[in-house]
């Protein structure tokens, strides 16, 4: 009796590299950790694409609505896109106003050609930009002082009402939240996820995210930030499509003990280039 081997050819498209295309406006604030007000440091513009395991994306550009071309750069796992930094939203407005903003790149199984993401209903002093929240920080039950937070226990982050946030009427992704941990030498060390990665992540509906006390070092310094974004959606040829308008509230908070690992240095580097107030 013969055995016959069937062969399955399944073709591939740009879909199969890429997670999904991303960009939108941000405002980021400081938190005082003494007394909690929040401190403007500035508007953004960015335009990422996040790529597979495996998958390859290359000479990919982004075009704004005035016909200039930005070139990503090239991060491994994302490609990135950044404007400048801004005082008023109305610069950022100016710089990036409503219209379609279209991406393009290639990939082994075929090229993406000026897939349009539209930014809408911002400018003219109308902001869709939310509100930023304040953090809170809390062990055993209790709020506890970023000055004072105990290394041998999980932490559990609160936050103000995300209070524009709501379900996606596409039904493709709601609004989001992301709540990040850097240690104090610049390095991310707790995520709470992103979407469309096969993990867990925050909505809009969360009220809160534990971080558990193992990602805690005694006697040291941490730096964390909450982000919150309003998603307008889409979807073409099996690529998902984000325009964000997003607001990101950093905090440093101190942790009690003696330390016990590499020396901090004396100012912590950025975990996040939005934070234009640290080197």
């Amino acid at each position: 009796m013969k055995t016959v081997a069937i062969a399955l050819w399944v073709a591939l498209a740009p879909a199969d590299h890429v997670t999904f295309l991303v960009m939108g406006k941000t405002v980021n604030h400081r938190q005082n950790p003494a007394g909690g007000a929040l401190a403007l440091l500035n508007y953004h513009f960015f335009a990422e694409i996040f790529v597979k395991d495996g998958g390859r994306v290359s000479e990919a550009s982004l075009q704004l609505p005035d016909g200039t071309v930005h070139p990503f750069e090239d991060l491994g796992f994302v490609q990135e896109v950044h404007g400048g930094r801004y005082r008023r939203e109305a610069e950022l407005d100016r710089e990036y106003p409503n219209g379609d903003y279209r991406f393009r790149f290639a990939t082994p199984d075929g090229n993406v050609e000026g897939r349009a993401l539209s930014v809408r209903g911002t400018g003219e002093g109308t902001s869709r930009i939310p509100e930023p929240v304040r953090i809170f920080l809390n062990q055993d039950g209790q709020e506890v002082s970023p000055a004072a937070v105990d290394p041998e226990k999980d932490l559990r982050i609160t936050w103000s009402p995300f209070a524009s946030g709501g379900p996606d009427p596409n039904g493709i992704l709601d609004d989001l939240m992301f709540v990040v941990l850097g240690d104090c030498h610049g390095a991310k060390t707790v995520h709470s996820g992103r979407p469309f990665e096969g993990t867990g992540y925050l909505s809009y509906t969360a009220a809160d995210y534990v971080i558990p006390a193992s990602k805690l070092a005694p006697g040291e310094p941490h730096q964390m930030f909450i982000e919150h974004a309003r998603v307008d959606t889409s979807k073409e040829d099996g690529i998902v499509g984000l325009v964000t308008y997003a607001a990101t509230t950093f905090l440093d908070f101190e942790t009690t003990g003696k330390a016990a690992g590499k020396p901090c240095p004396a100012v912590m580097p950025k975990i996040d280039a939005g934070q234009t107030d640290r080197p």
